[in-house]
């Protein structure tokens, strides 16, 4: 499992909204790296699609749960 991921999993405390989750971790790989720009980073909506996918495959592994 890479950082991300692990960030993902973090978040994942039923206490955030799958957008909060998708604001927070683009907010942190642009402070995490000085050398990275936003025009590298995804969009929100692609960030977003990704995230919802992730959270799918470790949902059907029975790691999260998704109301």
């Amino acid at each position: 499992m890479n950082e991300t991921a692990a960030s993902i999993l973090i978040l994942c405390d039923g206490s955030l909204a799958v957008h909060s989750i998708v604001k927070k971790i683009r907010d942190s790989l642009q402070t995490g790296s000085e050398s990275m720009e936003t025009e590298s980073l995804p969009d929100l909506k692609t960030m977003e699609a990704d995230i919802l996918e992730f959270l799918q495959e470790m949902s059907d592994q029975g790691w999260v749960v998704i109301p």
